[in-house]
């Protein structure tokens, strides 16, 4: 219908300017649904965001629910598994215990490989690792049983007279 006038550009002009849309016949009540529906967009939005801020909650409390969950069975497992531990240890121990007479009059190899059980780098960093190693060495004192062999793997070179002092 614009493209009627010979002022289209005009007209347009003065059809943008603010609250004109609201002059006419019919201008209250298209200004009352204009501000209805501001208000009703309002308040979803508000909703909205409360939505998904309670949503993201939700989903923390979930995570963290889950998390514990994951914690508490896997501490339980691992108490479990100490516990069956500790019993095969301790069965061990008493059939040693009750074999003891037995076993320390008879003939046995005993394999010493000494080690200090430290991770590589702690052990990078340690100063004179290989004699801390090596302080073990006077479990080579179990060969004076007539009954025990001693096999020492050594993680150094041990020089000559060292191991004549042994073999004696």
């Amino acid at each position: 219908m614009l493209k009627c006038l010979t002022n289209e550009r005009d007209i347009r002009k003065l059809l943008k300017l603010p609250g004109r849309q609201y002059k006419g016949i019919n201008g209250i009540h298209v200004a009352a649904a204009k501000i209805q529906a501001t208000y009703r967009m309002h308040v979803q939005r508000t909703r909205y965001l409360e939505y998904r801020r309670k949503k993201w909650a939700a989903g923390v409390m979930t995570m963290s629910w889950l998390l514990f969950v994951n914690m508490y069975q896997v501490r339980r497992r691992l108490v479990e598994a100490q516990t069956r531990n500790l019993e095969h240890m301790r069965t061990r121990a008493k059939t040693l215990q009750k074999n003891w007479e037995r076993l320390k009059h008879s003939r046995r190899l005993i394999i010493h490989i000494p080690s200090q059980g430290y991770p590589q780098p702690v052990r990078a960093k340690l100063d004179h690792f290989q004699v801390r190693q090596n302080l073990q060495l006077g479990r080579l004192f179990d060969a004076r049983d007539p009954n025990v062999e001693v096999l020492y793997i050594a993680p150094i070179n041990m020089d000559e007279e060292l191991v004549e002092y042994y073999r004696h």
